[in-house]
């Protein structure tokens, strides 16, 4: 896969998303990322770009369409990957919403569907309960309270049609409050997953490992049978096989 030389940009990126029909929105998209890109076990590009293209064929207008949208996917991937290692801060999506009373809901949907993918992006990468312990099992408990809040306060703007620019200003105050500490949960997962999911590279070095020491050790057909009969391994043991 040819890559560009460097992330495009939230707003292009977001253009590109809506241009090709994607589903996901460019939140959606960095929850998915960090969900797959934080869980312990190894989750496949292709396997994001066919969940965020609902399974559907990609439909490009030409290869350079395609070279475009899959070089910026897989350089927003690397900022990511940044992110997770702890080695840079928690990149977010740069997205200005209207100062309004639909503004502020769509933000609050925004932020929502973003946690929801992320943990989505766990579960496709077997992050199992024994994972998260100490500071992870607390940071994603604040992540489901937090998440669980910005609902209710949703549903509550639903009911509420008499909302004023004082209030609508004190919602997105309320809702960005929240939104850093989401940011900060998230974080603090995926940097806290960072032993499990070395683990994991150490298992599946292991079992290549065993496998190839297996492969190698195979007797000979002439040889003795390692049993100790006497016999060649073909006329002894070798029969089992």
């Amino acid at each position: 896969m040819i890559l560009t030389d460097e992330y495009c940009g939230d707003a292009k990126m977001d253009l590109l998303l809506k241009k090709y029909g994607v589903e996901f929105t460019l939140h959606q998209l960095y929850g998915l990322l960090y969900g797959v890109i934080s869980a312990p076990e190894v989750v496949q590009p292709s396997q994001v770009i066919s969940i965020i293209f609902n399974g559907k064929e990609p439909d490009f207008e030409s290869k350079d369409d395609a070279k475009i949208f899959f070089g910026n996917l897989m350089d927003l991937w690397n900022v990511v990957v940044g992110s997770t290692a702890g080695d840079s801060p928690v990149a977010w999506p740069e997205t200005v919403f209207q100062h309004s009373d639909s503004g502020i809901k769509e933000y609050i949907h925004a932020i929502t569907s973003l946690s929801k993918q992320f943990i989505k992006g766990l579960d496709l990468g077997a992050t199992q309960e024994e994972d998260f312990s100490g500071e992870i099992r607390d940071a994603f408990e604040s992540l489901a309270n937090m998440d669980l809040l910005l609902q209710e306060y949703l549903n509550l703007l639903e009911k509420d049609k008499s909302s004023n620019i004082k209030e609508i200003t004190k919602s997105f105050e309320l809702v960005e409050k929240a939104e850093d500490i989401i940011v900060d949960c998230i974080g603090r997962i995926a940097v806290g997953l960072k032993d499990s999911r070395i683990r994991k590279v150490k298992e599946m070095a292991e079992f290549v490992e065993s496998a190839h020491q297996a492969r190698s050790s195979k007797v000979g057909r002439n040889a003795p049978c390692p049993c100790g009969s006497g016999k060649k391994f073909k006329k002894c043991c070798g029969l089992l096989h």
